[in-house]
């Protein structure tokens, strides 16, 4: 609802796809372009390629929860589990798309599908870590250690915490090492390509992950290249055979895939494959159209119609209201907009005032760490020491931590008071948090000893953090519940 209204003040200025105001990224606008040109034609359309909202919502529709686009006739376990928990009255979410929510229920035999239970017995972790940065991390303990789930696969560089209940490890390349399909550039509002290209080769059996995919999937005679394909809107047959070609030479399928979709772009701007292979090698990327010239032919909606169902800027949204029809009303997906009141527990209200031992719950990053893939580089880590008390501890006000007898350095214990999950640290006493809330950092608390650097510093937010998905998108709740905090 926050993103809706910043939205809107733009739209009410005039400030959409204008300079100064909120403007697309140059690969959305070649795709809202080509994706409307396609809709007036009548032609097919790349399901990767829709822009906007329609693009999840495409992939779900025909995809995810199409029962019959699956050879065993059941929807994505999310969408299933999400149905069932409609129909029990309980909360279930309404755009289920690439969501965590119902595994632990599926192992422990409860989702369902037509009178048919899931059942899950093998998990793929591709540079994954769930014990670490999904919620909550009993829910993946128990997941991955369950009698139910015979083989757990870890494809990773490095150790983590998931890779402790990983069966078997199969080595990834790291980005130095390996070639990646060709990308638009993210986020820039110029129209440009780049690409991965090796500085050093790969060390051992160490393979590109989508090279493993391609070789499991020809090992279990699934046809994965034409499944690429049809989501790409590639010719199926030619990008098959530059797969399986590659596969049969013993070289990277992914170097084929990106070899193919270069020879495209190299076509489309009348250069030879060898051209631009130099020009990435050299420059990095390709421009191929600056954001003035995006904006003066596809400034949306001036020149293309918004990636809406109406092609206009909604307020209303036909979504939303959507699932309205579906579920009945609720603040989070109101078609125009709503205050949503925090769900911190059962019966409270923002004004309420909690006990001298019972916080609101926040938490952040630190200028030293990115998130909590870095915490094992000795040089990061030797930063982060340096102020070992704010970015390992737990931020208390004096005047809170005078009142429950804390000092600095004293170990506390920290209870949620939604789920009853547990966790330790040290007090850190400071002013520079509020009376009401404590606050840790979230790069930290890594339990794998093979970590040597990290193991056992900081505090591990998921330790704490509920699987209580909001209602909408299936986001964590990461700080909708309040803590208890006592001398431990």
């Amino acid at each position: 609802m926050l993103r809706r209204v910043a939205t809107m003040l733009q739209t009410l200025v005039g400030g959409i796809d204008r300079r100064g105001g909120w403007v697309f990224i140059g690969g959305f606008h070649e795709g809202a372009a080509e994706f409307s040109q396609a809709m007036r034609e009548g032609k097919p359309f790349a399901p990767v390629k829709v822009p906007g909202l329609f693009s999840p919502k495409g992939m779900l529709d025909n995809f995810f929860n199409n029962p019959d686009f699956w050879p065993h006739k059941h929807p994505a376990l999310n969408y299933a589990w999400s149905q069932q928990q409609w129909k029990e009255g309980k909360e279930g979410v309404a755009f289920p798309l690439f969501i965590d929510a119902g595994y632990r229920d599926a192992v422990d035999g409860k989702v369902s599908w037509q009178g048919q239970t899931y059942q899950l017995r093998m998990f793929i972790m591709d540079q994954t870590n769930m014990v670490r940065n999904f919620f909550s991390s009993g829910d993946w303990k128990h997941i991955l250690s369950s009698d139910q789930v015979k083989l757990v696969v870890a494809i990773d560089i490095a150790p983590n915490d998931s890779s402790l209940y990983a069966d078997v490890i199969l080595p990834d390349q790291a980005y130095l090492e390996k070639y990646d399909p060709l990308f638009e550039t993210g986020m820039s509002h110029d129209l440009a390509y780049h690409t991965r290209i090796p500085a050093v080769p790969a060390p051992g059996q160490a393979k590109h992950a989508l090279d493993m995919f391609f070789e499991m999937a020809a090992g279990f005679g699934i046809d994965l290249a034409g499944t690429i394909a049809k989501l790409w809107g590639w010719n199926a047959d030619e990008f098959r055979g530059r797969i399986q070609k590659a596969m049969q030479e013993k070289s990277s399928p992914v170097k084929a895939m990106r070899d193919f979709m270069a020879e495209a772009l190299a076509k489309k701007h009348g250069l030879l494959m060898a051209q631009l292979e130099e020009h990435l090698r050299q420059h990095g990327v390709l421009l191929e159209e600056k954001a003035e010239d995006l904006l003066e032919k596809f400034g949306i909606p001036h020149h293309v119609p918004a990636t809406t169902p109406t092609g206009r800027l909604e307020f209303y949204s036909l979504i939303l209201a959507g699932f309205t029809q579906l579920y009945g009303y609720r603040p989070n997906w109101d078609p125009i907009l709503a205050y949503i009141p925090p769900q911190w527990k059962d019966g409270m209200k923002p004004q309420d005032k909690l006990p001298d031992n019972e916080f609101f719950f926040a938490y952040g990053k630190v200028p030293t760490q990115s998130h909590a893939s870095t915490a094992n580089n000795d040089l990061l880590m030797a930063l982060s020491e340096r102020e070992k008390g704010p970015y390992f501890g737990v931020w208390i006000n004096p005047e809170r931590a005078r009142k429950l007898g804390l000092y600095a350095n004293d170990e506390v214990e920290i209870t949620n008071q939604v789920s009853g999950q547990k966790a330790r640290g040290r007090a850190f006493i400071t002013e520079m948090i509020r009376p009401d809330t404590v606050f840790i950092s979230a790069a930290f608390g890594i339990e794998n000893p093979l970590l040597t650097f990290a193991y056992g510093k900081g505090v591990a937010l998921n330790n704490l953090v509920t699987s209580r998905p909001e209602p909408v998108v299936g986001a964590f709740r990461s700080g909708e519940f309040t803590v208890k905090l006592r001398k431990a």
